[in-house]
């Protein structure tokens, strides 16, 4: 018993040491906060050995985790493929279980192939419905005479359900169903009082099939309206997963609502009934826009999109989550494109998902074009609808499918996704999921199999070589952002009903990621102005008022435990009155709640201190953590510089720096400001990020090295050998130059068509290495990344703007030797495979489509992409303070 008793105080004492040095540290790692990826496998085609070859390298490299997405086959290679859920595709599974197993891997699983949910065992009656109706033209005394079903051939609804029939003139309504005989006749006298319009309405069919399918995974898309077809949908899995158990994955996976025209269910007109008190096909005149944009038609789409909004988280978004933990996994979610409150959708899920798509135009200096590329649709306010939900209902993980046509095929480099990545992060992302790593066989041919819309970031692809150091980047961030809680200040209300009663058009209103400027073009300026105020904001639904209460210190307490300063309601003409009594309870507590007719002035009344770096320009995040004090993710994202005091809108006694890029942390020199608040030196340049720790009491730990003073440059001009490490085409020899150029440039054709490795070499002479604290390398205009050697030691590999290495501690005074091994892109070398006619598309479906959207591309029209280095190498002395 004593034994025990000492090991236990031993233990306590161990722990009780480990927790007061760890505030001070890196977090430790956790799975979670690496990236994951989505693991496309194209006509489940996979064996043991390639399966094994992929998770190894993802292990090797840094992935955290993958995601199973089985999408459409190779040509020609359908003897290998799988049909989805068969015993083989479930050993296969069952073999990447075990193997991620081994490696420290998750494994999560798309609840279908492609998108969105659906497949061979959804029958024409638990497919996607859609409203179909029929118009005559009736004058009064005439009788119609016509079949109500089946629907004449030409409207292709075999399967379309008769529900109503109603007559409308300009004074009256009639409700002539009952006048539908057996023979599925319409026979109907018209009375006085006319002209009349009879309206036959259908429930009928999208027939929309599941998107991008794999084998066993082809068919219509799912009822997501109907309860009981999502029970049947979901029963394959039951059944495939039966005795097999262990290999459950940690989350089930649904993508983007993308359930296209399926506006109704055969129920619609009973929900509808039962939420608003009133028969919707009484006003299907109005409700269609016969009468134009009346103030009828507005209340009837208002309530129309209550109640499919009701119906579709009730019937799927539940009955989904319900399913998945009855069998020991998670939800993860992506609510956008759904025709509802996506907050609430999000909100009702384990593990919320946004998405980036495109390109953002950063200002960033060096950032060089990565080819053609489409606008981002990742704003901060359309990615913060995640974030929002998962921080007022207390789910830790917010999730983002990342880089998605980020660029053009084989123009995607590291130094590009870095700042998308960063955006995200600084939005409550905390948990990136990249978009995504085809799978392809260990002996794959260039370019390897590919996903027509994804970064490739998988062994295939040339930014893998130093793919690691981008994902060592995002753990480190992910790490501090997982940490803690939330510390957003604001809530802003978001006038959900506001919005559906105001937006015209047609009925089925999508919150699609794509079209949020149209939708929400208000809400989008709203949260600028408040983030270009220097705050921070979460969003506020109906809903989530329930979950708020008020704190003695007048602080806004969320469900979740997270507390904000204030509400904000900006001015809108509809409110529900259940929504306006709540806000007046709260503000009655106590709370600070604002109603606005501007927001900007709204939000300097607020008296809530504000971030200066967020009214400077600069990305950032903070949350609350364990030491008592906050973490802050900075990142510039523009041509700015930070070199000075900043203040920061928080009370502390000192702040730590941690630079997620190489791992370096410090004592930052801190002062206490006029307004009692902490200031902090801080030095970042354009593309660079930090990460901030305050704690309310003094930390003892080496202080944060700062550069006081950069000399006059050392440019490295002459001197220069390049040799082709790793090429295709194969390229021998040993090229000489006394002007340093970036590859292409060189004599040899082949280096204009290639994708590889080129190494640089050159001596550079020092006479006194000691007339600064130490030497920076800078690498300029770098394509793409590029891993250093200095006398012989690794001094580290450089992927994102600004190209720079601390390489002082390697350099000696007189002759040093520098070796630079550039990776370049894969453009020049798929450019001459179109032009040669080689043959690699190979692709069934979506056999590679230009990001541009043109139908008809060549890659072959693309001009030579720069490779190697491309500007001037300096080597910087400079004095740290």
């Amino acid at each position: 018993m004593k034994f025990l008793i000492f090991v236990l105080l031993s233990n306590f004492a161990a722990f009780t040491a480990a927790w007061a040095q760890a505030p001070v540290d890196w977090y430790a790692e956790k799975v979670e906060n690496r990236p994951f990826v989505r693991w496309w496998w194209h006509g489940s085609a996979v064996d043991s050995v390639g399966l094994t070859y992929n998770l190894e390298e993802f292990a090797r490299q840094g992935i955290g985790g993958v995601e199973v997405t089985p999408i459409y086959g190779v040509k020609g290679n359908e003897a290998n493929d799988i049909p989805y859920l068969s015993e083989k595709w479930m050993d296969m599974l069952g073999h990447t279980v075990s193997e991620a197993n081994r490696l420290g891997l998750r494994v999560d699983m798309n609840n279908g192939t492609g998108w969105p949910f659906g497949g061979p065992n959804v029958s024409p009656s638990m497919s996607a419905r859609k409203l179909v109706t029929r118009r005559w033209e009736v004058p009064e005394s005439h009788v119609i005479d016509e079949p109500m079903f089946p629907l004449p051939s030409e409207m292709k609804q075999p399967d379309a359900t008769f529900q109503r029939a109603i007559a409308v003139s300009r004074s009256r309504t009639i409700d002539i169903t009952d006048r539908v005989l057996k023979d599925g006749s319409l026979k109907w006298k018209a009375p006085e009082g006319g002209p009349w319009r009879v309206y036959a309405i259908y429930s009928g069919r999208t027939y929309q099939k599941v998107k991008r399918a794999a084998p066993g995974g082809a068919g219509l898309v799912l009822n997501h309206y109907d309860s009981i077809a999502v029970r049947k949908y979901l029963a394959r899995f039951d059944e495939a997963f039966e005795g097999r158990e262990w290999m459950i994955p940690d989350s089930f996976f649904n993508d983007s609502y993308e359930v296209y025209g399926s506006d109704w269910s055969d129920n619609l007109f009973d929900e509808f009934q039962r939420d608003h008190g009133y028969d919707l096909a009484s006003g299907i005149h109005e409700f269609l826009g016969d009468n134009g944009n009346s103030p009828e038609r507005k209340r009837l789409l208002h309530d129309y999109r209550m109640t499919l909004a009701r119906i579709l988280e009730e019937n799927f978004t539940r009955v989904w989550t319900e399913w998945a933990h009855s069998h020991n996994a998670r939800i993860r979610n992506q609510s956008h494109g759904s025709p509802a409150n996506i907050l609430d959708i999000y909100a009702a899920v384990d593990i919320p998902e946004c998405e980036s798509f495109g390109q953002t135009d950063f200002d960033i200096p060096g950032l060089h074009s990565s080819g053609p590329s489409r606008p981002s649709d990742a704003a901060p306010s359309v990615l913060k609808f995640a974030s929002s939900a998962a921080h007022l209902a207390g789910k830790p993980m917010i999730s983002a499918e990342t880089l998605t046509w980020l660029t053009e095929h084989f123009h995607t480099s590291l130094a590009r996704c870095k700042p998308e990545i960063d955006q995200m992060l600084c939005s409550g992302v905390n948990h990136v999921y990249f978009h995504g790593a085809p799978y392809s066989p260990k002996d794959a041919t260039f370019p390897g199999w590919l996903f027509y819309a994804s970064v490739n970031m998988s062994p295939t692809a040339s930014l893998w070589e130093d793919a690691d150091g981008l994902f060592r980047y995002i753990t480190r961030v992910q790490s501090f952002l997982s940490a803690g809680k939330p510390d957003n200040d604001i809530l802003l209300y978001f006038p959900y009903e506001e919005i559906i009663t105001r937006h015209g058009g047609g009925h089925y209103l999508m919150f699609d990621i794509h079209k949020m400027d149209r939708v929400m073009p208000d809400v989008k300026q709203w949260v600028a102005d408040i983030m270009e105020a220097g705050y921070d904001v979460d969003y506020l639904s109906d809903r989530l008022i329930d979950s708020l209460t008020v704190t003695t210190d007048r602080r806004l307490l969320s469900r979740g435990g997270n507390s904000y300063r204030a509400i904000i309601v900006p001015r809108v003409d509809y409110i529900p009155d259940l929504t306006l009594d709540k806000l007046g309870k709260l503000s009655d507590m106590g709370a600070n709640v604002v109603f606005s007719d501007d927001i900007s002035s709204a939000v300097g009344s607020l008296g809530v201190p504000s971030e200066h770096l967020r009214r400077s320009g600069v990305s950032m995040i903070r949350r609350l953590n364990e030491a008592g004090g906050h973490n802050y993710f900075i990142s510039m994202l523009r041509d700015s510089v930070i070199d000075g005091w900043v203040p920061l809108a928080v009370n502390a006694r000192s702040v730590m720096i941690f630079d997620p890029l190489t791992g370096r942390k410090g004592l930052a020199c801190s002062r206490i400001g006029i307004d009692g608040n902490i200031e902090v030196k801080l030095q970042l340049a354009p593309g660079e990020s930090l990460l901030l720790k305050t704690f309310p009491y003094d930390v003892d730990v080496a202080s944060w090295r700062y550069v006081a003073k950069r000399g006059t440059p050392v440019d490295i001009v002459n001197g220069w050998s390049i040799e082709f490490l790793k090429s295709d085409p194969q390229i021998d020899g040993v090229f000489t130059t006394d002007t340093l150029a970036e590859w292409t440039s060189l004599p040899d054709p082949r280096v204009r068509v290639n994708s590889g490795i080129a190494r640089y070499r050159v001596n550079v002479s020092i006479p006194d290495v000691s007339v600064s604290d130490s030497w920076l390398l800078d690498l300029g205009d770098v394509r793409e990344s590029a891993c250093v050697t200095v006398n012989g030691k690794e001094a580290g590999c450089v992927w994102s703007v600004p190209m720079v290495l601390d390489v002082g501690c390697l350099l000696h005074s007189g002759e040093n030797e520098l070796v630079i091994d550039v990776t370049n892109l894969p453009a020049n070398r798929i450019a001459d495979y179109e032009r040669r006619g080689v043959e690699w598309r190979i692709f069934k479906d979506a056999n590679i489509a230009s990001v541009t959207n043109a139908k008809k591309f060549s890659f072959g029209d693309w001009e030579v992409v720069p490779s190697g280095l491309n500007s001037k190498v300096k080597l910087i002395p400079v004095i740290y303070e």
